[in-house]
């Protein structure tokens, strides 16, 4: 760790002194060091948005082993919070922020959050809780967040309570619309991956429904996908739109894996129903997988047949302001 707080020492200590020549962009990645070094790296950050110029400064930390216990985890999360609260200029700079295998007790993250004025984007991979309930809340109803990313995150559950600003979200329980246009109302893209073949997609309205800004939304369905062990058991979620509901904005609709002909095609046209300007829809193969034959040219060539079939069902007495790609 000497040798990066040295590097960036030298490299920031040409940075011009004067606003107009200040540093912009500032991207910093390392594993999560001493308290030492960690005061050293506040302190160069400090000095560089001290000048009240920078536009972008990003911070993405981990641990240096995947194989620490939680209570090292825990202690190590501290001194994270610490160093947040020891250098409350250097985080009110921060636009995105990416931590990996720490571990927060119940409040850190609405405080982290509420502490960075202009944090954009955060991004939690394997973190987790400390202690029981292992329920993580974000209450920040003043801060500009836009996305969030939880990724393996140790909890179970999370609760969205006021992110005002929130753009996108990894993924959410299909509450009623009522309860989440508050949540969604500035979301204009929506990705939903890996959704097991026997699930029904017309729960997937319910974000439609919540979004009155949404433009494009990405569905990807896969065969071969398997529930890890700690997971729940896959269960179809039962959902129906509101019948009068209809979507102004809406553009695109993706859809990879269209191996369920009957689901896909009535899932399109319930969306084609609700669509008030032109639609793009756009039916495309599985993406590769190491784990099954999703690539073999045999299987390859009967989703092509699918895809075509559905194009044809839908075209049939469609709208012309409808446009079917495969």
């Amino acid at each position: 760790m000497d040798a990066f707080t040295g590097a960036a020492r030298s490299l920031l200590a040409v940075v011009p002194l004067a606003e107009s020549s200040a540093l912009k962009s500032l991207i910093l990645g390392f594993y999560m060091p001493s308290p030492p070094h960690l005061s050293t790296i506040g302190r160069l950050v400090q000095d560089v948005v001290s000048l009240g110029q920078t536009e972008c400064l990003e911070f993405c930390i981990s641990l240096p082993s995947p194989s620490n216990t939680v209570p090292q985890r825990a202690e190590i999360g501290r001194q994270f919070m610490s160093f947040c609260q020891a250098y409350p200029v250097a985080f009110s700079w921060l636009t995105s922020l990416a931590l990996e295998r720490l571990a927060f007790g119940h409040s850190d993250i609405t405080e982290l959050i509420s502490s960075c004025g202009r944090l954009r984007r955060l991004t939690l991979r394997t973190c987790r809780l400390v202690d029981l309930p292992f329920v993580l809340k974000i209450d920040t109803p003043c801060s500009g967040i836009q996305e969030l990313k939880f990724l393996c995150v140790g909890c179970t559950r999370i609760d969205l309570i006021s992110v005002p600003k929130l753009r996108q979200v990894i993924w959410i329980l299909p509450e009623h619309p009522k309860k989440l246009t508050a949540m969604f109302r500035n979301l204009t893209s929506v990705f939903l991956w890996d959704i097991f073949n026997e699930c029904d997609l017309n729960w997937t309205l319910f974000i439609l429904e919540a979004a009155p800004c949404l433009q494009c939304i990405d569905l990807s369905r896969h065969s071969c996908i398997e529930t890890p062990d700690n997971s729940a058991e896959k269960t179809n979620v039962v959902w129906e739109p509101s019948k009068d509901f209809k979507h102004l904005n809406l553009k695109l609709l993706g859809i990879q894996g269209c191996e369920d002909e009957d689901k896909v095609t009535n899932y399109v046209r319930l969306v084609m129903e609700r669509a008030v300007r032109p639609l793009i829809i756009k039916l495309q193969d599985e993406f590769p997988c190491r784990d099954c034959n999703a690539t073999n040219l045999d299987r390859s060539k009967a989703d092509k047949a699918s895809r075509r079939r559905i194009k044809e069902r839908l075209a049939h007495g469609s709208s012309s302001c409808v446009k079917i790609v495969i």
